[in-house]
């Protein structure tokens, strides 16, 4: 039509002559075509035109497009430009752009708008409803021509509620949607948000169905049963969705009751596994929500049928590596062994029995099980990718081998299988074929004349999606510091989930011995954070050498996975100190230098001088974006001897609720800009280090009490990686209710003793309480006896260590602790990890349901602005400009997230003084903030009791 036109164009170029009449509606389309595609600011558009239509766009040629729109309007209805500031700025290009369907420019906007109209609960089938949601989400987009769009109430409906439901029809065409569908498609972030959003559709829309229960395996070694895990029913895609859907759990998560252990429900309803802690004492229905809230009346029948039945029998499988659980009325081949679980003996140690079903005495007694006996599976003759399940069953991504003589048959409507491609008579050569998900027919002949056929089913299994197994390392340039400071992450993705992976990490460099540490990660994918255990004798093994090498490596081993080297330069400096005299020099080839600034721990805000002679914090004089970044912290000499020098206190002055500090206090300015040259300081030794993150913590917690409150800040002051476990955090509650502690009990002030007293007392309490919101439903008063009982037997547990090493001990204990007090910690320690005692500062109760549900270990920072974005109450509560927006809510979470971020905007001690007016705000960015870092484990280990 493009090339037509043009040619048209060089007949007629004057859009006045009469024959334009006839035929101006294929220009109004290519025009059209350009606003749809156009995403500049009114100055370009008509050279864009001029050059696809290779004509001269002058002022006549565009009032002619112009009229002819208008002509357009009069006869079609087509969209008349509205009354706004840019459409009257610009009227001519305001046609082709508002009568393009859904611009480019806008499809970004459009697509974060649904999603996020959908997550505040906005359905998909009230159109009305939604259009006015979006529509005040626009207000903050800050894109005028987005809102102009929306005034076209009918397009914008129908378009919407066909980008979320593509299967729903319409008055607009398929091929238009494709086309929008596609555009959309380019823009990563826009295809993120609408997956987002059509997924959230999806799981708004789920009803519940009919599927097969989960079964019980034994895992075997030697012939004997060692271990026991779950196997989730192998479902087709859109059942799995249903399902999911229907159940409702937050983060689509199952555990087993009495451990930590938890699955995937994608990955469990396509046939993956979980663990059970205990072989010896199996639960009746071991699957448990993972959300820690309780059972909807919709989701319990789900969760019922999704429990295994139980069963005393299992048939041995793969070689003898597991034994699948069997019931009364299922087939045994006559080849098969069968094992019986008895009931436990005198030592509570589980008994087997083992039946082979070839032996006539053991066939007779399995018949009066139940069982049936049959003859030898004969193999299908179909070759594919197995997948977990009984029998044969391949997963659909791969194509299935049919070996020759053997012929796949599909059910059709009539109930008729017809055979689709058998091999040829007498061929060798295998046929291959991409099934679709369900159960197929093999059909093989048994006969020379092929009237006697075998017919032998399989299975076709949808896989869930699946990550490459991968070792990557975070920041992609890593460095020394990186290593130092607890900001390298190592993340290792599996395609499915992977139990007990050992990790090894070695540290090499040609002038310095090799430093390794290893550990063994539960189960795949992980994320290990610089705050693990694992990195910490790297950084303890530096100490002993010069604390910057040259040349470093670090190479990450695990089983089956391909080694990973990266290098770990020094972190490169743009500002260089010279100790000579006392000043900076820029690397950058021009002669410039800086004085310096200076802090230490009894004076750790920056100041132009500091005569203490111990640890210091130098920092160039210069504008934020260069010295924040560039300091060093130096110790006094001989610091490294031990016993040779004494870590003061941190020392702050007075706060002030204010921007600026005035008459000897320190306002937020201050404490932050101090606080971020302590944090991205560098460190020439490991004490020296220690002494950085005391100083950077203490003024952390500062700028917490200045923004969020001192009540607050009392309780974040506390908050530590016990919180990420349930059992941690119960002797957490404990110890803060007085249950493991008090007059009546020793005191331990050696940290070697409290280590082990705690490790002694969550061995001994998570065997009482396997499962702490089991143990909460059937509450019992020998529940609160049994854990007095576990910590008297924790302290004999310490008693006895410090006697068999030749210590002077305490005498035997003997507590008795409230019944009352054990239940309120049991309820508190199972919401810790929600981090439940900050429920009371945030408000309103919407802002924390909104900010208590998410699953944060599968946030980014973005997605973070958008929650806190989308929960945001405004402290102004008027109509009009918000008092903290985007920008104020980001500057926030960078500053507790990413403070490198932060330095880069000019204006950051600006926005956060706003953020002073509305401490709500502030500690929801906090809170948000904690359970991002809890949930990748970026907190230090301030556990130990």
């Amino acid at each position: 039509m493009r090339a037509d036109l043009s040619h048209f164009l060089e007949e007629a170029p004057d859009l006045r002559r009469p024959i334009w009449l006839e035929r101006y509606l294929p220009l109004l389309v290519v025009v059209t075509e350009v606003g749809y595609r156009y995403r500049g600011t009114g100055t370009d558009f008509w050279p864009v035109l001029a050059s696809e239509l290779g004509v001269d766009a002058d002022h006549q040629f565009r009032l002619g497009v112009t009229g002819h729109f208008e002509e357009g309007h009069r006869i079609f209805g087509l969209a008349r430009p509205g009354t706004s500031p840019w459409e009257q700025h610009f009227p001519l290009i305001a046609w082709p752009v508002g009568n393009a369907l859904v611009p480019v420019e806008i499809q970004s906007r459009l697509a974060d708008a649904l999603r996020r109209a959908i997550r505040s609960g906005i359905s998909a089938d009230e159109p009305e409803a939604l259009l006015n949601q979006v529509a005040i989400l626009a207000a903050g987009h800050g894109s005028i021509r987005f809102e102009n769009w929306l005034r076209q109430e009918v397009t914008a409906s129908e378009i919407m509620r066909r980008l979320l439901l593509p299967d729903a029809t319409g008055w607009l065409s398929e091929g238009i949607l494709r086309r929008i569908d596609a555009d959309i498609r380019k823009d990563p972030v826009a295809q993120r948000a609408m997956a987002d959003a059509r997924s959230l559709v999806v799981r708004k829309s789920g009803r519940s169905t009919d599927f097969p229960a989960s079964r019980l395996f034994l895992r075997m070694s030697g012939g004997v049963p060692v271990g026991a895990f779950i196997r989730g029913p192998a479902l087709p895609m859109h059942l799995r969705v249903e399902v999911i859907s229907a159940m409702r759990i937050l983060n689509d998560r199952l555990r087993v009751s009495g451990s930590d252990n938890v699955v995937s429900l994608h990955s469990f309803l396509a046939g993956g596994d979980i663990l059970l802690p205990d072989l010896h004492n199996i639960p009746s229905n071991p699957l448990r929500r993972d959300d820690m809230t309780p059972l909807a009346n919709d989701s319990d029948p789900i969760l019922g049928k999704m429990q295994p039945r139980e069963t005393s029998f299992f048939q041995v499988e793969d070689e003898d590596q597991m034994a699948r659980a069997i019931f009364p009325g299922d087939s045994i081949p006559a080849s098969a062994s069968v094992i019986e679980t008895l009931p436990a003996g005198p030592d509570d140690l589980p008994r087997f029995r083992r039946f082979s079903a070839s032996v006539e005495t053991d066939a007779s007694y399995l018949r009066r099980q139940g069982f049936r006996l049959t003859g030898a599976v004969t193999d299908p003759g179909v070759i594919g990718l197995p997948m977990p399940g009984a029998g044969s069953t391949f997963s659909t991504t791969f194509p299935v081998f049919v070996k020759p003589g053997v012929s796949i048959a599909f059910p059709q409507p009539s109930g008729n299988n017809r055979p689709v491609s058998p091999a040829s008579p007498g061929g060798r050569t295998p046929l291959a074929f991409f099934l679709d998900a369900g159960t197929h027919t093999a059909i093989r002949p048994l006969s020379a004349d092929g009237k006697s056929d075998e017919n032998l089913s399989f299975a076709m299994v949808e896989p869930a999606e699946l990550r490459p197994a991968t070792i990557s390392v975070l920041p992609a340039k890593a460095t020394l510091d990186d290593l130092r400071k607890g900001n390298l992450e190592i993340r290792i993705h599996a395609p499915v989930a992977v139990d007990s992976v050992s990790v090894i990490l070695r540290l090499t460099s040609a002038s310095h011995p090799e430093i390794s540490s290893a550990t063994v990660i539960d189960r795949l994918p992980k994320t290990l954070t610089g705050h693990s255990p694992v990195f910490d004798p790297l950084r303890a093994g530096l100490a002993e050498n010069a604390y910057r090498i040259s040349g470093a490596q670090l190479t990450i081993e695990a089983p089956g996975f391909l080694p990973v080297r990266i290098s770990l330069p020094p972190v490169p400096r743009e500002l260089h100190y010279s100790p000579v005299d006392n000043h900076w020099a820029a690397n950058d080839g021009e002669t410039k230098s800086f004085s310096s600034l200076s802090a230490s721990p009894t004076s750790p805000l920056l100041a132009s001088t500091n005569e203490d002679d111990g640890f210091r914090l130098l920092l160039p004089l210069a504008p934020d974006m260069d010295a924040l970044p560039a300091g060093i912290v130096r110790s006094p000499e001989g610091a490294m001897r031990p016993g040779s020098v004494t870590i003061q206190d941190v020392n702050l002055p007075p706060l002030l609720r204010e921007q600026d500090s005035r008459a000897g206090t320190a306002g937020l300015t201050d404490i932050v800009r101090s606080g971020l040259a302590w944090q991205m300081a560098g460190a020439d030794n490991l004490l020296t280090e220690w002494c950085r993150r005391s100083v950077a913590d203490k003024l952390e917690f500062a700028a917490v009490g200045l923004l969020c409150g001192k009540a607050w800040q009392k309780i974040d002051e506390t908050i530590d990686r016990s919180a990420l476990t349930q059992h941690g955090a119960l002797l957490r509650r404990a110890q803060q209710l007085g249950l493991i502690s008090g007059e009546d009990l020793p005191v331990v002030d050696d940290s070697a003793d409290r280590m082990f007293l705690r490790d002694r007392l969550l061995t001994r309490v998570t065997a009482i309480v396997p499962d702490l919101s089991h143990s909460l439903e059937y509450w019992a008063k020998d529940v609160a006896d049994n854990l007095d009982l576990a910590v008297i037997e924790a302290y004999e547990d310490l008693r006895l260590h410090q006697q068999a090493s030749g210590r002077e001990s305490f005498d035997d204990v003997d507590i008795s602790r409230p019944e009352a007090n054990w239940q309120r910690a049991l309820v508190e320690a199972r919401d810790m990890p929600l981090l439940s005692m900050f429920r009371p500062y945030i408000l309103p109760a919407a802002r924390w349901e909104a900010l208590r549900n998410p699953f944060y270990e599968g946030l980014t920072e973005d997605d973070l602005v958008d929650l806190l974005d989308e929960s945001h109450v405004d402290a102004s509560r008027r109509s009009g400009m918000r008092r903290l927006g985007r920008p104020e809510l980001r500057s926030l979470l960078q500053l507790w997230l990413s403070p490198r971020l932060l330095i880069e905007s000019s204006d950051w001690p600006a926005t956060l003084n706003r953020c002073l007016s509305d401490p709500h705000s502030a500690r929801a960015v906090r809170y948000a903030a904690l359970r991002y870092r809890l949930a990748r484990q970026d907190i230090p280990d301030r556990s130990a009791l």
